[in-house]
């Protein structure tokens, strides 16, 4: 199967340097822009279908990406962004100091900490989601539209890399590109 996956358009959010989560935050202009530009990367790119996280900065970026093209769009809830619990709507300078941000996108250390998602939780389901649409789309070519906090683990999906790792370094940016076969 052809993947491209993409990182949603950037918010007002990214740009204050806000924790989104599972916050529901719309692109920005900028963000609106990021996404016709990725459409014209993609343009002569085939793609079959799209399946994307149903938040509205991710919904809103493959719609744009995909504006006047017959491609379906699929939305799952295995594509929303981690959780950030009691964190989503604070700055990101206010959360912890560098150590703490490495524990908590370390799927080693595994962090449970009140009401975040642990990184183990998000790989996992974002893990079986892939595995189910690698199967059912075996000769196809999908766009995913998703979250930063899911691309590092793409990536090593993608790569068959052992997903001990801390994800933190390896987030795409905004409107990024991954493509791969899977």
């Amino acid at each position: 199967m052809k993947m491209y996956y993409i990182r949603h358009g950037l918010t007002e959010w990214n740009k204050n340097g806000f924790a989104q989560g599972h916050r529901d935050i719309p692109l920005c202009d900028e963000g609106r822009a990021q996404a016709r530009e990725t459409a014209k990367v993609l343009a002569d790119k085939h793609i079959d279908l799209c399946i994307a996280s149903p938040l509205a900065r991710a919904r809103e970026t493959a719609e744009i990406v995909l504006e006047g093209r017959d491609v379906p769009i699929i939305f799952d809830n295995r594509l929303v962004e981690r959780n950030f619990g009691m964190y989503e709507g604070t700055p990101h300078t206010l959360q912890q100091p560098d150590e703490w941000r490495d524990r908590f996108w370390s799927i080693d250390e595994d962090m449970r900490y009140a009401d975040i998602e642990p990184m183990s939780s998000v790989v996992k389901r974002l893990y079986e989601f892939l595995d189910e649409i690698k199967e059912t789309y075996r000769d196809k070519s999908v766009l995913i539209a998703s979250h930063g906090g899911l691309s590092a683990a793409v990536k090593y999906y993608i790569a068959g890399e052992p997903v001990s790792r801390n994800y933190r370094f390896d987030i795409i940016k905004n409107c990024e590109i991954i493509e791969g076969e899977i």
